[in-house]
């Protein structure tokens, strides 16, 4: 969260959470929750050590892109392979065909984007760092 900080919103009041006081990374998670990035449950838990899924991560990235002003434009986005698991009337689809177009979040090899595997660090990792090298280009 703190790469992507000077893109973020600000928020006046961040949001109470109940489960993030032993959490590693508690003043990251309470940024991520802050802008959106991490949906706050009814409950107040965000639930920091549950598994990343591959869609949540696409709707992350997607809202740090549009934070930033960084949106492919339409020629890029027609021009991707549709994954058949994903189609464009999901309501995800934005989130997931901005990932694919610019390459920070791409379908499996047998070309679905499979949104509900769970990403490991490595596969995080990666994302991340295309996601920044995304950012450091358009800003």
């Amino acid at each position: 969260v703190d790469r992507f900080e000077s893109v973020l919103p600000v928020q006046t009041r961040p949001p109470v959470i109940v489960d993030i006081d032993s959490a590693n990374h508690s003043d990251a998670l309470l940024k991520a929750a802050a802008s959106g990035l991490i949906p706050v449950g009814r409950d107040h838990r965000i639930l920091p050590s549950a598994r990343v899924r591959k869609l949540d991560l696409a709707i992350a990235f997607w809202q740090i892109m549009q934070f930033a002003g960084t949106i492919p434009d339409d020629a890029r986005i027609q021009a991707i392979a549709f994954p058949p698991d994903i189609g464009m009337q999901h309501a995800a689809w934005d989130a997931v065909s901005h990932c694919i177009a610019t390459g920070i979040i791409g379908p499996e090899p047998d070309g679905q984007f499979q949104a509900g595997k769970t990403m490991d660090g490595s596969d995080i990792l990666v994302s991340v760092e295309a996601l920044v090298s995304l950012l450091a280009r358009s800003l």
